[in-house]
């Protein structure tokens, strides 16, 4: 879990951004843990928080955030982090993925600082479906746990997006644009960057905040690593923040997903 602050080292790396576009507990502390805990998910989401991974997400003041693909402002710092991306398929070291999201009460703001040194992108890009055959970072967010509507974000180390619409099991509906979107990236010496801007309006009006009064979201968090192998198809690893326990890599199940907590103003006042 995460407290709020976390991430304060990531004041050095956003350097990286402006170059770039520019054995033993005893029962005791097990029962304090548990206190600490209750706590926790009372202040800022009810305890009918549903099972699963959980993703506070803190409130932040905005200001005067721009979605350029840098994170240079301060309120990055105190954006929640986390970097629990790995192989679920491979018994491989994962190169590190930092993801941050905080929220306004208007917007959800979430960025992914990906380090890549190999970086695949499509030249001849005709259609958003092209992002499929790039590097990548992904977001899912679910309407329930059964996955009956969900949402898909899947953005290249350029800002480029495919957006679509699923219900299980991959039932896709690549006409969908989701509403107010809005990102970019930058690529720098070690990966990339991307950042995005999320309305809350657009959460409520898909379904996404019906336990609005709770302030979770089911949410999914993936990267798409590949490596360029000098022909045509590039090599594919995947990476997620859940382990979505299946043989074959997959990641639209109700297993792969995780829960996102948004605090609310009044759990800081």
């Amino acid at each position: 879990m995460l407290e709020r602050g976390e991430g304060q080292d990531f004041m050095s790396n956003a350097n990286i951004g402006r170059k770039a576009g520019a054995g033993n507990i005893s029962l005791k502390r097990q029962f304090v843990s548990v206190i600490i805990l209750v706590v926790w998910f009372t202040g800022g989401c009810a305890v009918s928080v549903p099972k699963g991974k959980v993703f506070r997400v803190n409130y932040e003041d905005a200001g005067s955030v721009v979605i350029d693909g840098q994170l240079s402002e301060a309120v990055w710092a105190e954006a929640s982090l986390t970097k629990d991306f790995f192989f679920p398929w491979e018994n491989t070291i994962a190169a590190v993925t930092e993801f941050r999201s905080f929220c306004d009460g208007r917007t959800l703001y979430f960025s992914f600082l990906v380090y890549d040194t190999d970086i695949v992108t499509v030249e001849n890009f005709d259609s958003e479906r092209k992002v499929s055959f790039e590097d990548r970072v992904e977001i899912f967010l679910a309407c329930d746990d059964s996955m009956k509507n969900y949402y898909c974000l899947e953005i290249d180390p350029l800002g480029r997006v495919n957006d679509y619409r699923a219900s299980y099991y991959r039932k896709f509906d690549h006409g969908w644009t989701c509403p107010g979107l809005i990102t970019a990236a930058s690529i720098f010496e070690k990966g990339y960057i991307v950042e995005a801007a999320l309305p809350i309006e657009t959460l409520e009006a898909l379904g996404l905040m019906n336990n609005a009064p709770d302030g979770w979201i089911r949410t999914g968090l993936f990267r798409a690593e590949f490596k360029s192998t000098g022909g045509p198809k590039p090599e594919e690893h995947w990476m997620s923040w859940v382990d979505p326990a299946t043989t074959e890599p997959d990641f639209h199940v109700p297993s792969a997903m995780g829960v996102f907590c948004l605090e609310k103003q009044t759990d800081i006042e």
